[in-house]
């Protein structure tokens, strides 16, 4: 039976869909990512094409059921004019959850992650911030960083020690060998991470380096198109 839905929510993609209207991929905070049919007349085309663009907060209503919906009502409450440096860090988070999410798994946590991200990015860069965001995003999806003890033998983490990360078995001793390659990562990152507005730019670009490990590991080796920018 269909429903009628509202829910506040991100643009993540459209593309044109038959004649006047548009196919959606929206993140909303109620019910994660879901796909919707957007019609409109052609008195409406100029102001609804400006609406469903990434990078907007909107206030959507959408009924049906399946796995398309359509969407019958949608206001804008907020725009996110990023630049320059900000404006790849919020595509490159637009691109993780347009690729790493399934359809229809709630992500209320994840939603303010995301929208707190783009509130500071409205402001300036904030690689700190990113990586706080994709850390998230991989704890949702169960590759949890351990910044206490390691996953194997319950020991406290040692700074001065190596580790890896791998996604079904969590952090353990280098020197243990299992059958994945894993994330190698240092103790002294793990420790560090407690306070991740301390780190060093050289732990920074450990975690950069670790994070997109991790992250190929959960998108089974998909391209993230805006990485490149990133870089």
């Amino acid at each position: 039976m269909s429903q009628d839905h509202q829910s506040l929510a991100f643009v993540l993609r459209r593309k044109p869909f038959r004649d006047q209207s548009l196919l959606l991929d929206l993140f909303t905070e109620s019910h994660g990512k879901i796909t919707c049919i957007a019609k409109y007349s052609k008195a409406q085309a100029d102001r609804l094409r400006a609406i469903f663009e990434p990078l907007r907060l909107l206030e959507v209503r959408w009924r049906g059921c399946g796995e398309v919906f359509t969407l019958f009502d949608v206001d804008e409450v907020q725009r996110f004019p990023l630049k320059a440096a900000a404006l790849i860090q919020g595509t490159y988070a637009t691109e993780i959850l347009l690729r790493g999410l399934e359809l229809g798994q709630e992500q209320a946590e994840l939603f303010q992650w995301y929208q707190a991200l783009l509130i500071a990015l409205n402001q300036q860069p904030n690689s700190s911030l990113l990586n706080q965001f994709e850390l998230a995003f991989l704890e949702q999806h169960n590759q949890v960083l351990n910044l206490a003890t390691d996953d194997l033998t319950g020991a406290a983490l040692d700074p001065e020690q190596g580790y890896r990360f791998y996604p079904q078995h969590g952090i353990v001793p280098l020197s243990t060998v299992l059958k994945d390659k894993g994330v190698a990562i240092s103790g002294q990152l793990l420790c560090a991470l407690r306070q991740p507005d301390t780190l060093t730019p050289e732990q920074r670009h450990e975690l950069r380096q670790v994070l997109d490990q991790m992250m190929y590991y959960h998108l089974n080796g998909k391209t993230l198109y805006a990485r490149q920018l990133l870089q």
